[in-house]
């Protein structure tokens, strides 16, 4: 049994009836038919419309259907040109600042209220408190050695004798020596 699918148009409209028959023994050729008309058709956005060749109105229907679920994003794609300059935006309010001790306040120009931050961090860690031994490239800590000394303002300077005396080892002021021997040059130029 050879089954065929045979299309049927009715009354000038699109249904297609498909039947199947059996077949029967091939018959004769027939004459040749009349010519049929065509198929005319028109895109209205997702809609396509058809008529029959001759017909004023289109039948449409919308071929777009819904809406499928996203799919996975797709890699990145190049950069772009880069795009023009835009136009100058209109002014900002300048940024007004107070400080009230360690906090710093700052405020939209034409506001009333300063918003403050406290600028004092927590205490370091102590130092080991070694500091480095001075030298003549280097600031740092010195002692204080023979025949010097250091005031309460921390001044250093030679810790001299106003008298000159046998037994002591201070180093004496051109004054002492000068009250003690008079003038040297004259005591120089006697001998």
């Amino acid at each position: 049994m050879n089954n065929e699918l045979k299309g049927v148009l009715e009354d000038n409209s699109f249904n297609v009836v498909v039947q199947i028959t059996e077949s029967g023994p091939k018959g004769d050729t027939g004459p040749p038919g009349i010519d049929g008309k065509s198929l005319e058709f028109h895109w209205n956005g997702t809609q396509l419309g058809i008529r029959l060749e001759g017909q004023t109105d289109y039948q449409y229907v919308d071929l777009k259907g819904p809406q499928g679920e996203r799919g996975p994003q797709g890699p990145q794609g190049e950069q772009g040109p880069k795009g023009e300059q835009g136009e100058q935006g209109p002014p900002g309010k300048s940024l007004e600042f107070h400080w009230n001790g360690t906090q710093l306040g700052v405020r939209l120009e034409g506001e009333t209220a300063y918003q403050y931050v406290d600028l004092k961090g927590d205490p370091g860690d102590a130092g080991d408190g070694a500091i480095p031994v001075a030298s003549s490239t280097i600031l740092g800590g010195i002692k204080v050695g023979e025949n010097l000394k250091i005031d309460e303002n921390g001044v250093l300077s030679v810790d001299t004798a106003t008298d000159v005396e046998q037994d002591n080892t201070k180093p004496v002021t051109s004054a002492a020596v000068y009250v003690q021997l008079g003038n040297v040059e004259a005591l120089l130029s006697a001998l």
